[in-house]
């Protein structure tokens, strides 16, 4: 429905005519995948154009046999809101940054 190169996500609800295209570069915060939320806080990209002030950001990381955590990979993002919206990534293909936070 929206292209594939969202520069902003807006807050949620909007009604503008960016938004509302499926050419726009816009999309709200409601319809937002997990992975444009995560990439919008991790690096910037889609924009923070969302109105919100507080996002909590989890990282869990999946030990599996591995014993230290240098070894680990995250296995799961969960963003969630004060006003109780809620995205879960799972499928993580680039994780570098992550590490950072350990």
């Amino acid at each position: 429905m929206y292209s594939s190169h969202i520069m902003a996500i807006d807050s949620a609800g909007c009604g503008c005519t960016d938004c509302g295209s499926s050419e726009g570069k816009s999309i709200p915060l409601d319809q937002a995948t997990p992975e444009q939320v995560v990439s919008m806080l991790v690096h910037g990209m889609p924009r923070n154009d969302t109105d919100e002030e507080t996002f909590d950001l989890s990282v869990h990381w999946d030990l599996g046999g591995e014993r230290t955590m240098p070894d680990v990979r995250p296995g799961r993002f969960t963003v969630t809101t004060p006003g109780g919206r809620r995205w879960e990534l799972t499928d993580i293909t680039d994780y570098r940054w992550a590490v950072r936070y350990r």
